[in-house]
């Protein structure tokens, strides 16, 4: 049995686990909701609401985190098991001044960090998947099977 999030795991010995070197994430209806091609305004200013993690854009639409996303890149930071991995994010997301100020504000779930201080290779731009991918590999010197 594998617990959800945390460091402890108290049935399961994750340090026998092979973790990757490195995690990528999308940004748009990954981490965040909605996206932000969908703003009246999404390249308008935001404001944090640092009680709630969440953006509100000028227009006053909330940007919120999905599912455990504070929880994973609050992990990501803390845990010793994942000590020897790296973070991305890769998206096709237009307004990147925009995803960039969120990831630089989001904050993990024990209030402690943001994501950005997560992360260590940022590919927001158009093109596919495999251009991002591609791009990454060449930057960060990791291998798909790494």
């Amino acid at each position: 049995m594998v617990s959800t999030l945390g460091c402890k795991r108290p049935r399961l010995d994750s340090a026998l686990l092979p973790r990757p070197k490195l995690v990528v994430f999308d940004l748009d209806a990954c981490l965040w909701d909605p996206e932000l091609y969908l703003l009246r305004d999404p390249h308008g200013c935001f404001e944090f609401d640092s009680d709630r993690n969440v953006a509100v854009s000028a227009s006053g639409e909330e940007v919120h985190l999905l599912g455990s996303a504070a929880a994973i890149f609050g992990e990501l930071l803390s845990c010793q098991s994942w000590a020897g991995t790296q973070v991305a994010v890769a998206s096709c997301c237009e307004f990147k001044e925009s995803a960039e100020w969120l990831l630089a504000h989001f904050m993990t779930a024990d209030g402690k960090n943001t994501f950005e201080q997560a992360i260590s290779y940022v590919q927001i731009h158009g093109g596919s998947k495999q251009t991002h991918f591609r791009s990454l590999r060449a930057e960060s010197n990791i291998l798909f099977e790494q």
